[in-house]
């Protein structure tokens, strides 16, 4: 039985219906995008992420075309990209800062302004594990090379405005092999980790203090071996078990009974499961973003100290 994040997303205000068309858009797609195509079209600003979720199985990602929110698409500078990637990738902010001889704050507040031009909350910890994933793939630092993909479109409204196309992409949850290394309470945090949830989120759902879920988030980093969350996601998604599960081991997993009482969450209603996805049209989307300007730029992979010098 798949779930929906209780949390609501930003997408519109019946969040839980649209997320739950996007979920039946992807279940039925037969179409696979590189991830480190999808972190070129973040970067560039020729989409821009919408919403968040999660399933017991996968983590998905809304898309939408600057033009659909009434927006000017807004691409990162090269610098700004490089010192994104080098957080998501899990270097801490003290690192990148001395290496770019640049206060921690300065990097702080860089991070924090990329993260709102994608469309992200601010903050780090609430970077979705999937984006994680595709600046991984975009500097070929693991083996999952694909996400799920399919386009939807809501219809126009009583205003007149037209319909509104959205892409979803989707990838395998990181966690669902980390069971049997942690303890159910271990293991319940674990994923509302990878969810992007805070204390606070935790311990209300979880129905604890919020110093319990402390404790049981630095049990999790201490037997995985990292210090904190960028480095927890950074290690999921470059695990060689993560990248070599099957759809068959996948599933599999999702089935086994949780170790732990999960939150309550809605179901996908059964009426939406059949919405005729097909009469929409698709979407044109830029497939083949560059990131660098004129005909003699470099790729960015040779441009990391000559960006890094120019701060």
């Amino acid at each position: 039985m798949k779930r929906l994040d209780d949390i609501p997303g930003s997408i519109d205000t019946d969040s839980a219906e649209i997320r739950a068309i996007a979920a039946g858009a992807d279940d039925a797609s037969g179409q696979s995008l590189p991830l480190a195509e999808l972190w070129k079209l973040l970067v560039t600003g020729a989409v821009r992420i919408v919403d968040t979720f999660h399933t017991d199985q996968r983590c998905y990602l809304t898309l939408a075309a600057p033009a659909t929110l009434g927006r000017a698409p807004r691409r990162l500078s090269a610098r700004k990209v490089v010192t994104l990637q080098r957080i998501l990738l899990g270097e801490r902010q003290k690192s990148v800062a001395l290496d770019c001889n640049l206060a921690a704050s300065t990097i702080a507040l860089t991070v924090a302004e990329c993260l709102r031009t994608l469309g992200l909350d601010s903050r780090t910890a609430r970077v979705p594990s999937l984006v994680v994933l595709a600046a991984h793939a975009s500097r070929g630092l693991t083996d999952v090379l694909d996400c799920r993909v399919s386009d939807f479109a809501l219809p126009a409204t009583e205003a007149g405005q037209n319909p509104r196309p959205y892409r979803v992409v989707s990838v395998a949850r990181p966690d669902l092999d980390l069971g049997p290394a942690l303890s159910a309470a271990e293991y319940a945090v674990a994923r509302l980790l990878v969810e992007g949830k805070s204390y606070a989120e935790m311990a209300l759902l979880r129905g604890t203090s919020v110093r319990t879920v402390a404790n049981q988030v630095a049990s999790v980093f201490q037997k995985v071996g990292v210090s904190g969350r960028s480095e927890f996601l950074s290690s999921l998604v470059r695990s060689p078990r993560f990248a070599a599960m099957s759809t068959e081991s996948i599933t599999e997993l999702a089935r086994m009974p949780e170790p732990a009482p999960a939150p309550a969450q809605r179901a996908i209603p059964r009426s939406l499961r059949s919405v005729r996805l097909a009469e929409t049209p698709a979407p044109i989307w830029d497939a083949a973003p560059r990131l660098e300007q004129g005909p003699n730029s470099a790729p960015l992979s040779s441009r990391v100290n000559r960006a890094l010098v120019a701060q």
